[in-house]
C-alpha cells in the first residue's frame, strides 16, 4: 500500500476491505424470490410490471409522478447539461476500467464521446453543441476522471471490475420485472456459494440525496434475485469530496428492499385499478407532465409560478429577498410510521413554514449542528418525541428536528424587543414557559416542568431552511466564524459550561484539576476549553493516539487511553470479594495513570461525566475529597452502582446536570465570540446528508469533536449571507 496515495489506502482500507465475506443462508435468495412471485400473483397484474430504483424512488416522492410514469406520460427522455455530463462520465469509467486505467483520460473521455453518438438521446444532444461546449463536456469528464484514479486504488484482475452491469430479476413468468444498472461491481465469486464477496458501488459527482441509499438497497435485492446471493457491501462514492456512503448488506436490508418492491407493486396494481394517486408535493413537480393540473402543485406553489422562482417555496441553498417569508419550507421530516435508524427515519418534505407567536422569532437557518438527541428521535428512544410536541400546542403528526443552528432572524412575532430582522444569530437550545407558575419560586428554569430541548422535545428544529424559536434563544453570531463552525457548538457548549461553573461551590478554579470523560468527543472538546479559559488542568480520557493530540492541542495537559484498563462496568456487589478486588486494582491502576498524565500527585476536584454505567465507580473512586462528579448523561448505560463509603466518608457530590439556562448559554458564547472557543467542527454535511450524518453518529462512526450540516449557506467557508 505504500505506492497509494492517503485517500486511495482510505478508500482500500475502509470501504473495499472487509475482514471476512458475510455468508447467508442458501434460502435467503428464493425465499425473497418466492415472497415477491407470490405478492405478483396475488394482484393478478394483467400486463407486466417494470421497475427500477427510478421507479421507486418516483413512488415515494408521489404517487401522481408515479402513475404517469407508469402510463408512459413521462415526456421522452432528453438529456440536460447535468445528465449529459454524468452519460459521458459513467462511459468513460467504463472504458477506463477496461483498459486498467493505463490511458490518457482525455482520450478516454474522447473515445467515450464517440461511443455514446449511437445513443439516440446522447447523440441529439451532443450534435447540437458547438465545438466549445463539446469541448468543455469532455474535459468535465476529464476531471471526473481524474478524481475517479485518485480516489481509488488501480483495480488489479483480483478484484474483477465490472463497469455498468446491467441486472434484472423477472417474477411471476415476467408479469413482475426488476432491472437497473450498477456503475462499478468489485470482488470475483467466492468459492463459497453462499458467501457475499461482492462490493456494489454508484459512482456520484454531486451531493448525497437521501433516495441514494434506498438505490443501494434495492440493488443488493437485485443482485441476491440475479446470481443467488447479495453484495456484502453497498457504497454511494461521492468523487469531489472522496467520501463515500456505505451499508453492510445483512437479511434485514434485503427483507426492507423487498417490503418497498411489494408496496410500490401493490401500488401500481390500485393505480392502474382507478384508484386516486396520494399526491404529495415537492421539488420534483418542476418535471412532472400532471402539474398543471394538479390541484396539490397549484395549492403548493401556486397555479402560475416557476419552480422556486415565486414566493411559495425556494430551492435549498437559495435565499429569498431579506424578510420575504415563503408560506412554504424543505425541511428533513421525522414521523412515526418510519421511526427506526435515521438514515431511513429522516425524509425530505415540503412543509408549511411556522408562524412565529408572541415573543418567538422566525430564523433563516444558514446551518444547523448535530447532536445525539435526534439520534434517539429518529429510533424512538426511548419514546416518539413527536408525541410530546401537543404539551406545547405544537403539531404531533411530524418531528423536524435539530437542536443547534446559525441564522439570520427574518421575522418578529409581537412583544419581541432587543431584536431586528437582519440579525445574525446563533440559537441556544433552551426553551420554557415565560409565565411557567414554577418559574418564580426555582430561580432557575432549568428546574420548572415546561424547560424543554428545542428541536428535540419542542418541534421546528434547525434542519429546516426556517425555524421558529424564543426569542431569548438567539445570541449574538462569532462574525469570524462560517455559519457551520457557529452552528456547531452551542447545546454541547452551554451544557459544559453548567457542569463546570453551575453547581457552586464546586465551580472551576484556577489550578483545579478535572477529568473529562470523552475528552475528543462534543462534550469533552468544550468542557476542556471552559476549564483551560479559567486556569484549570484538563486530563482527557481518549480511546487513541490521535484522539490524545486533538485534546492536548485544546488545552488538555495530559490522557489517559481508556483501553488499557478492563474495569468498565457496574460496580461488583461488596460481598463478592473477588470481584471487587479485581475492580479496586483496575480503578487504582487508573488513578495512578491520572497522577502521571496530570504531572502531579493529586485527585480531581471535579470529574466531568457522561458515560455513566460504565464509569461512574471510578469517576466516585477519582474524584477528591469534598469534590464533585458531575453527569449529564448516561451513553454507556443508567444504572449506576457507586460504593457508598467513599460518597459519605470522604464528603464527595454527585450531581446531575442539564442543558442550560439564558446566563450560562451567553456566557459560553461569549468565550466563542472572543475567540476563546474553538468550535472544533470535523465534519460538514449537505442538508440532504442529515440521515447519513446521524446514522455515523448512532453507530460512533462520527469524527471526533461536532458536526454541522449546511441549511440555506449554498458551501461551506461563508460568515455571512452570500451577495
Amino acid at each position: 500500500m505504500d505506492d497509494l496515495t492517503f485517500v486511495q489506502q482510505r478508500t482500500l482500507r475502509d470501504l473495499m476491505s472487509v475482514r471476512r465475506f458475510p455468508v447467508f443462508e442458501p434460502g435467503v435468495a428464493s425465499g425473497l424470490r418466492d415472497r415477491l412471485q407470490a405478492m405478483a400473483r396475488e394482484l393478478d397484474l394483467a400486463t407486466p410490471l417494470w421497475l427500477s430504483k427510478e421507479r421507486l424512488t418516483d413512488r415515494g416522492r408521489c404517487e401522481g409522478l408515479f402513475l404517469a410514469g407508469l402510463q408512459g406520460r413521462r415526456p421522452p427522455f432528453a438529456h440536460s447539461p447535468r445528465t449529459a455530463h454524468g452519460a459521458l462520465f459513467h462511459k468513460s469509467i467504463e472504458l477506463d476500467v477496461g483498459a486498467g486505467g493505463s490511458v490518457d483520460p482525455r482520450i478516454v473521455a474522447e473515445k467515450a464521446a464517440e461511443r455514446l453518438r449511437d445513443d439516440r438521446a446522447f447523440g441529439a444532444y451532443w450534435d447540437g453543441l458547438e465545438p466549445l461546449a463539446r469541448g468543455e463536456l469532455v474535459t468535465e469528464a476529464v476531471r471526473r476522471l481524474d478524481l475517479f484514479r485518485a480516489s481509488f486504488p488501480p483495480l488489479a484482475r483480483s478484484w474483477a471490475p465490472v463497469p455498468e452491469q446491467w441486472l434484472r430479476a423477472d417474477l411471476a413468468g415476467g408479469s413482475l420485472v426488476l432491472s437497473g444498472r450498477v456503475d462499478l461491481m468489485l470482488g470475483p465469486p467466492d468459492r463459497d456459494p453462499s458467501a457475499a464477496s461482492r462490493l456494489v458501488i454508484d459512482l456520484k459527482s454531486g451531493d448525497a440525496r437521501p433516495e441514494y441509499v434506498e438505490d443501494l438497497r434495492f440493488y443488493a435485492l437485485l443482485m441476491c434475485l440475479r446470481v443467488g446471493v447479495p453484495p456484502y457491501r453497498v457504497a454511494s462514492f461521492f468523487l469531489d469530496s472522496g467520501e463515500w456512503q456505505a451499508e453492510d448488506v445483512t437479511v434485514e436490508t434485503l427483507d426492507h428492499a423487498a417490503g418497498r418492491v411489494e408496496d410500490a407493486a401493490r401500488s401500481a396494481a390500485a393505480l392502474r385499478s382507478g384508484s386516486s394517486p396520494s399526491l404529495r408535493p415537492g421539488r420534483y413537480c418542476g418535471w412532472c407532465p400532471e402539474r398543471p393540473d394538479c390541484p396539490a402543485a397549484a395549492a403548493a406553489f401556486g397555479p402560475d409560478r416557476g419552480w422556486a422562482m415565486g414566493r411559495d417555496l425556494y430551492e435549498i441553498g437559495q435565499i429569498p429577498p431579506l424578510g420575504e417569508v415563503p408560506p412554504r419550507m424543505y425541511a428533513q421530516v421525522i414521523r412515526s410510521e418510519r421511526l427506526g435508524e435515521p438514515k431511513d427515519a429522516f425524509q425530505v418534505e415540503v412543509m408549511d413554514t411556522p408562524e412565529p407567536g408572541p415573543g418567538e422569532v422566525l430564523v433563516l437557518v444558514m446551518a444547523a449542528g448535530v447532536n445525539y438527541n435526534n439520534v434517539w428521535a429518529a429510533r424512538g428512544i426511548p419514546l416518539d418525541v413527536s408525541t410530546v410536541h401537543g404539551r406545547y400546542g405544537e403539531p404531533t403528526d411530524f418531528h423536524i428536528g435539530g437542536s443547534d443552528a446559525s441564522g439570520v432572524v427574518w421575522a418578529l412575532g409581537d412583544g419581541v424587543a432587543g431584536l431586528s430582522v437582519g440579525d445574525r444569530v446563533v440559537i441556544h437550545p433552551g426553551q420554557w414557559d415565560a409565565d411557567d407558575p414554577a418559574l418564580a419560586a426555582a430561580g432557575d428554569p432549568c428546574f420548572i416542568p415546561s424547560y424543554r430541548v428545542w428541536g428535540y422535545e419542542s418541534n421546528y428544529g434547525g434542519f429546516a431552511q426556517f425555524t421558529k424559536v424564543q426569542a431569548h434563544q438567539c445570541l449574538p453570531k462569532a462574525p469570524q466564524l462560517t455559519w457551520e463552525e457557529a452552528a456547531a457548538p452551542t447545546l454541547v457548549g452551554m451544557t459544559a459550561y453548567r457542569m463546570l461553573m453551575g453547581w457552586p461551590p464546586h465551580t472551576v478554579r484556577d489550578g483545579d484539576l478535572i477529568l473529562v470523560w470523552g475528552g475528543a468527543g462534543g462534550l469533552g472538546s468544550m468542557a476542556i476549553q471552559v476549564a483551560a479559559s479559567q486556569g484549570a488542568k484538563a486530563v482527557a480520557v481518549v480511546s487513541s493516539a490521535d484522539k490524545a493530540d486533538f485534546c492536548r492541542k485544546l488545552g488538555a495537559v495530559g490522557t489517559i487511553d481508556r483501553k488499557g484498563f478492563d474495569h468498565w462496568g457496574m460496580l461488583p456487589h461488596w460481598t463478592d470479594t473477588d470481584a471487587f478486588g479485581t475492580w479496586f486494582e483496575g480503578a487504582k491502576a487508573f488513578g495512578k495513570a491520572f497522577w502521571e498524565a496530570a504531572g502531579e500527585k493529586r485527585s480531581p476536584r471535579i470529574v466531568f461525566e457522561h458515560p455513566g454505567e460504565d464509569t461512574i465507580p471510578t469517576s466516585i473512586f477519582m474524584c477528591d475529597t469534598g469534590g464533585m462528579v458531575v453527569i449529564c448523561a448516561g451513553t454507556s448505560g443508567y444504572n449506576a452502582v457507586v460504593d457508598l463509603r467513599y460518597l459519605w466518608m470522604r464528603q464527595k457530590r454527585l450531581q446531575g446536570s442539564h442543558l442550560g439556562n439564558d446566563d450560562q448559554a451567553r456566557a459560553f458564547n461569549d468565550l466563542v465570540v472572543s475567540g476563546r472557543i474553538d468550535p472544533c467542527l470535523s465534519r460538514t454535511f449537505e442538508f440532504a446528508e442529515v440521515p447519513l450524518a446521524h446514522q455515523l453518529m448512532g453507530e460512533n462512526r462520527h469524527p471526533e469533536g461536532n458536526m454541522a450540516v449546511l441549511v440555506s449557506a449554498p458551501r461551506t467557508g461563508l460568515a455571512e449571507l452570500p451577495g
